[in-house]
């Protein structure tokens, strides 16, 4: 007859005994951590299962399959995401501008005939209503109505939906790209993710809808 073992359970109380083949059956099913204490027959006294040269094995195996899925997880689902590239951006903005444009106007009226050469405060109040436009469309639905009309969202590195941090974040990062003659916005054409200075500052992607 080969060696039996008696656990320590996870409520504290002793059971067994069990033979060899039952004990690697529980470390498979994760049943049994490492630093279970166990007490075999041959020694009498307790000790951690994985310290018993007849299961470390297991436990080697066992920790090879879970690096092995957390890589998988890790390295596939964000590549799984496509991005979106700079010119079909480039069509959602448009629209987008369009729209925040006539929210202005309906708030605000018309513009200054010199807006292109004077900071004015119709420009000021354009820019707070394109940062709550922005901000609670991304936070809300993942997308503006320039973004839902080429089937595009924007999600963190990880593929999930952004916080309201993420958001206010991103258009402070817009605006900066903005105003610095859209540097920011060309970076896209060269990165890999297709991502400007407001992606990368806030950690956001935009990718196609699924």
């Amino acid at each position: 007859m080969g060696e039996t073992y008696k656990i320590i359970g996870g409520d504290g109380q002793e059971y067994g005994p069990a033979d060899e083949n039952e004990i690697k059956a529980w470390i498979s099913e994760g049943r049994i951590a490492g630093e279970t204490k166990v007490l075999p027959e041959s020694i009498r006294h307790w000790i951690p299962v994985s310290d018993l040269k007849e299961f470390k094995s297991d436990f080697t195996n066992q920790a090879k399959d879970i690096e092995s899925d957390v890589s998988l997880v890790e390295d596939s689902s964000p590549e799984e995401l496509i991005s979106v590239g700079f010119s079909i951006r480039l069509v959602s903005h448009f629209v987008d501008s369009m729209i925040t444009c006539l929210l202005t106007l309906l708030v605000y009226g018309a513009p200054p005939d010199d807006i292109l050469t004077n900071f004015s405060a119709w420009t000021v109040v354009q820019c707070g209503i394109l940062g709550v436009y922005r901000v609670y469309f991304h936070t809300r639905y993942g997308a503006t109505p320039g973004k839902m009309l080429i089937r595009a969202r924007v999600v963190d590195y990880e593929g999930h939906s952004i916080t309201w941090q993420q958001a206010i974040l991103r258009y402070v990062g817009f605006i900066i790209s903005a105003f610095y003659f859209g540097i920011g916005f060309l970076v896209m054409i060269f990165d890999k993710r297709k991502r400007g200075i407001h992606d990368m500052i806030s950690k956001t992607r935009v990718v196609y809808r699924s």
